[in-house]
């Protein structure tokens, strides 16, 4: 999503929220200032009815003030009160002929109880009292009123305030929600600019991340962190690419040399064959090379199967014997225990030969090759390849597993019989198809060097395994 369309959005959530705020609050204002208006007005009313219901409730005749004293006020929205007699008769009015208007609108009431309505008297709107006061000469009836008109005329000023206020307020919000969603958007499109206008090769631009420590700043940095990874992986790529190429090319470059060579004319019959021989030498180192990148380029799905790793441990030391004892050096494989993992034992096998070649060829007679499995922790087992050899340069341990990278001692050679420097790289890639991890380490105290493959072990045998193909790398 755009920054803008997202503004957009912001503002459109943030009025419609704001706006039903201000309705929800509009109408709960308007009930509260009307049940108060309300409330003052039957405060009123039962004020100028108490000095009349104390006089019903005296014994006697009660004492009403003359109707004739009320003949100056005739508007009813002055104020009214009409004093009924037991027999009906009007015994106060106030003002003059207001008793003949209220009768038509009388509401019915209990004795003792009070009744508050809204009525329309002569034309005006008026709200009534009616109290019922039993005597010993019948019941009388005390209505008194006010006019609506101020508590109305007070309700509409507040009405047409908020009417006023409201889209105000609204519009208020709406700016606000965008100023503001503006200025916290900002750094993400910023960022988005720059990111967008990053390439391949530029490997040392960095996303500029905000000062605040938030939620953006967090963002920016956990960014740049995957700009530097994959700008990593991007190196580490064009490394390889180049090392394969360079590694191609020698094998390719001696080929066409012999090539060249054996098409000269009067070339004997056994400089064609030696001819032939090293271009097939050749083609042989150069299928291994393309086999090994091919290994490295996989995406190392492959079908598993429970295996028992003493199989294929003692499979690849009886092969490399024969050589070893040639050699002058032993070969020992001192456990005999079942270690079962699900893997694949071709590639568990390639990755042993690996370690045994590089392990035989830099132990010189009377050395000891060592092969050892042993648990290292709970679900994961220890296959390591222990020499007697000079061991791995100091600076050369921290790399024994990238691609293409080869010590300057002696210890240099060919790994698997390629000196391409794959050996181990392709060991690391096994493995960690296998969901393990590789170590390489000297002997302490010296020489030698060891090379460890931590694997997880595999759970316990089930009747359906069978049933239940296993991949792994994907």
């Amino acid at each position: 999503m755009r920054p803008h369309g997202l503004r957009a959005r912001l503002v459109v959530i943030y009025t419609a929220a704001a706006a039903v705020v201000v309705t929800v609050f509009g109408f709960l204002a308007a009930q509260a200032l009307d049940h108060s208006l309300g409330s003052t007005l039957d405060s009123v009313l039962a004020a100028r009815a108490t000095p009349f219901l104390q006089a019903l409730a005296d014994e006697g005749s009660p004492d009403m003030p003359a109707t004739a004293q009320s003949a100056g006020r005739a508007r009813t929205t002055d104020g009214l009160v009409v004093v009924l007699d037991g027999s009906g008769a009007v015994r106060y009015s106030e003002p003059l002929g207001a008793a003949k208007s209220v009768d038509a609108v009388l509401p019915a009431a209990a004795e003792g109880s009070p009744v508050l309505v809204d009525r329309t008297v002569s034309g005006e709107d008026l709200r009534l009292r009616v109290d019922r006061v039993p005597r010993a000469d019948g019941t009388w009836t005390v209505v008194v009123g006010v006019g609506r008109e101020s508590t109305a005329a007070a309700a509409d000023r507040v009405q047409d305030a908020m009417e006023f206020a409201g889209p105000a307020l609204l519009v208020v919000v709406a700016v606000g929600t965008w100023l503001l969603a503006g200025a916290a958007l900002a750094p993400v499109e910023r960022m988005r600019a720059q990111a967008a206008s990053l390439g391949a090769s530029d490997s040392e631009a960095r996303l500029s991340v905000p000062d605040t420590a938030g939620e953006l700043h967090r963002l920016g940095v956990t960014f740049n962190d995957l700009l530097d990874r994959l700008h990593h992986l991007l190196s580490q790529q064009r490394e390889f690419v180049a090392d394969a190429g360079h590694e191609l090319r020698t094998p390719l470059a001696i080929m066409c040399a012999e090539l060249e060579l054996a098409d000269r004319p009067n070339r004997t019959l056994e400089q064609l064959r030696e001819a032939v021989t090293a271009t097939r030498v050749e083609a042989n180192r150069l299928k291994d090379l393309a086999e090994d990148l091919l290994l490295l380029a996989a995406d190392g799905r492959r079908l598993l199967e429970r295996v028992d790793l003493s199989d294929i441990v003692a499979e690849a030391v009886a092969a490399r014997l024969p050589g070893a004892q040639r050699a002058g050096v032993r070969l020992e494989q001192p456990t005999d225990a079942a270690f079962p993992v699900l893997g694949d034992p071709a590639a568990l096998r390639r990755s042993l030969d690996n370690l045994l070649s590089n392990a035989l060829d830099h132990t010189g007679p009377g050395g000891r090759v060592e092969v050892r499995l042993e648990p290292d922790g709970p679900g994961r087992v220890c296959l390591s390849v222990t020499d007697t050899g000079p061991g791995f340069p100091a600076d050369f341990l921290p790399h024994a597993f990238d691609r293409f990278r080869r010590a300057d001692t002696a210890r240099a050679s060919r790994l698997a019989g390629s000196s391409t420097g794959l050996g181990l790289s392709i060991v690391a890639a096994i493995v960690a198809n296998h969901g393990g991890s590789v170590h390489a380490v000297n002997n302490d105290p010296p020489p030698g060097a060891r090379v460890s493959l931590i694997l997880p072990t595999a759970p316990a045998a089930q009747s359906d395994d069978s049933h239940h193909p296993h991949t792994i790398g994907g």
